[in-house]
Order: C-alpha cells, then sequence, then structure tokens
C-alpha cells in the first residue's frame, strides 16, 4: 500500500524547466495539473518570462498561464522553490563558514606548533647556560620572533612593546573620538 502511494506522488522534473527553454515540443496539453505548475512557476519567477512568452512557449492561452499561477498548486509550486533556494543558500553560507573555520583552524594550529617551537628552544637555552637573553628596558624575551631588527640601522627592538604601544594609541584616538 505505501509503495503505490510512493508510485502516485509527484516529484519535481528538474529538466522540464531546462527542456522547455531549450525549444522541446512540449505543450500545455501535454502536462499534467502538478507539472504545469511548476513549469509556469519556474518560467515565470524562476527565469522571468512573461505570461505572454510562456503561453507561446507551450501554445495556451494566457489566461490559463496566469489562472495556473493562481491556483492553490502555483503558489504551493512557488513556496516549494523559494524553500529549495533558501535551503540552497544556506548551505552555501554554511559551506564557506565551514572554509573559513577550517582555515583559522589551520592557522591555529601552525601558530601552536611555532609557539611550542619557540618555547622548546627557550628552555632548551635556559637549560644549558641558566639564562634567556631579554630586552633591558621591558624584560621581554630576546626572541627571534619578538626582536624586529631595522634594516638600515641595524637597531634591534621588541615587537611586544610596540604591540603595547600600538595598542594604547588606539584606545586613546579612540576615547579621544568618543568625547
Amino acid at each position: 500500500m505505501a509503495e503505490d502511494d510512493a508510485a502516485k506522488r509527484w516529484h519535481p522534473d528538474e529538466l522540464l524547466i531546462p527542456a522547455v527553454l531549450a525549444g522541446s515540443r512540449t505543450t500545455m496539453a501535454d502536462l499534467d495539473g502538478a507539472d504545469r505548475a511548476w513549469v509556469v512557476v519556474g518560467l515565470y519567477y524562476d527565469v522571468g518570462l512573461t505570461a505572454e512568452a510562456i503561453a507561446d512557449r507551450l501554445d495556451c492561452s494566457v489566461r490559463l498561464v496566469r489562472s495556473i499561477a493562481a491556483e492553490p498548486a502555483g503558489r504551493v509550486m512557488r513556496a516549494y522553490r523559494e524553500l529549495v533556494e533558501a535551503g540552497e543558500m544556506t548551505h552555501a553560507m554554511t559551506q564557506a563558514e565551514l572554509k573559513r573555520l577550517s582555515r583559522a583552524l589551520a592557522d591555529a594550529q601552525s601558530e601552536a606548533v611555532r609557539y611550542a617551537g619557540q618555547r622548546d628552544r627557550l628552555l632548551d637555552k635556559l637549560m644549558a647556560d641558566g639564562s634567556v637573553p631579554t630586552f633591558p628596558k621591558c624584560g621581554h624575551p630576546r626572541t627571534r620572533y619578538n626582536t624586529y631588527k631595522a634594516p638600515k640601522t641595524g637597531k634591534e627592538s621588541c615587537r611586544s612593546c610596540h604591540a603595547d604601544a600600538q595598542r594604547d594609541y588606539r584606545q586613546r584616538v579612540k576615547a579621544a573620538a568618543e568625547g
């Protein structure tokens, strides 16, 4: 019994609209009620054809095209197509977000590996000679990643201190702008 109901149930034919657009000899008389609504709604709302153009393609009257679009089956087909389109857009947004998060995870993992290596080198240096080189003014560790060397002068400076100064400057500018 359930198999008979499933066989009788209507399913949209995704190739019907492209076939009509390609110049198929399909007429409105060849289609049943659900397929009529499917084609009319697809051509009218998705492709953007007018009722007159649809009537010419399907060899029927403009009145029939407009009545099919206004029938409950036409409204159901339009709601179905809008739901499918919304689902596809949601899927695309989810895929984009998944890609972005995957890239962020890969970046975070590579940073974690880099920091672990830096930590291990500092610990090895500490174990070997008992000291970690630091900047005299601030006390931050003098590591390859925390040291900026000016190309012209060769002067070395602390990147952590520079980042702190930039943060403080931005906060002062923001506070001044707010009033």
